[in-house]
């Protein structure tokens, strides 16, 4: 059986963006989509610009609204995000029939059937991403993988617009932060080229190793602060994902 290939697609920004494309004027603004902050509303989604004042999705909006005074804030209309997550989605089936919608926003892909044999994932990737900007004037970014796992870690990688492939068998970093919240791992970096100023991001472990057969086997362990060992909360959390077998020297 060949193996399997998995794509994640996750819309960018996807409610923000579309509001954005159907009005230009708000092109470069700090736009978010969510409930007013009077009767206690949350940010559904915000645009990158907006980002880089640190709101995000779940935010309160009173909050937001304190960190980015400009904020312009639009109701949301799950009608027309609908509709518009329909067309996306029938891009994703041009490619394979087998599409897993995880949101509105974002799906899995399941595309060994498509491949024939031959590595192109990437390729096809590449054309998912190019007909979705084509036909919908929207932007999305795609992980590509041997595991659900792996390929949604992935692609949120080189957001906005971005692609990251890692390929079976494939030495991977990972980035674990534990100081996110007492119950919260958070892999603030997976891929196969580790940065070189990821060290200075904060408090954190490295662990390298290879995916094989959907399991992740750490062949060597790095980490700040002299730390030699994965720490049993990033394990748990593996383990969790059905994804850890086992840390050689741990």
């Amino acid at each position: 059986m060949r193996p399997r290939t998995v794509l994640h697609v996750d819309m960018d920004a996807f409610y923000a963006s579309v509001e954005i494309r159907d009005n230009p004027s708000l092109q470069g603004l700090p736009v978010c989509v969510g409930g007013p902050a009077a009767s206690r509303g949350v940010i559904a989604a915000a645009s990158y610009e907006a980002r880089r004042f640190g709101v995000h999705s779940a935010l309160a909006t009173a909050v937001a609204r304190r960190m980015c005074p400009d904020l312009v804030l639009l109701p949301p209309d799950f009608d027309k995000y609908t509709a518009v997550s329909r067309q996306v989605m029938a891009i994703f089936r041009r490619y394979t029939p087998t599409v897993e919608p995880l949101s509105l926003d974002e799906a899995f892909l399941d595309v060994r059937g498509a491949l024939h044999g031959e590595d192109r994932a990437p390729e096809i990737a590449a054309h998912i991403r190019a007909r979705v900007l084509e036909q919908e004037q929207l932007t999305c970014s795609v992980g590509v993988a041997s595991n659900k796992f792996l390929a949604k870690l992935a692609s949120d990688q080189n957001k906005p617009d971005g692609l990251c492939v890692i390929r079976p068998g494939e030495g991977v970093h990972f980035y674990f932060d534990i100081t996110d919240g007492a119950n919260t791992i958070a892999v603030k970096y997976v891929g196969t080229d580790l940065p070189p100023d990821l060290f200075e991001e904060g408090q954190g472990t490295i662990a390298t190793g290879k995916f094989a057969d959907g399991l992740f086997e750490a062949t060597e362990i790095l980490a700040k602060h002299d730390e030699t060992y994965m720490p049993k909360e990033v394990i748990d959390a593996l383990k969790e994902q059905g994804v850890y077998q086992g840390a050689q020297g741990s």
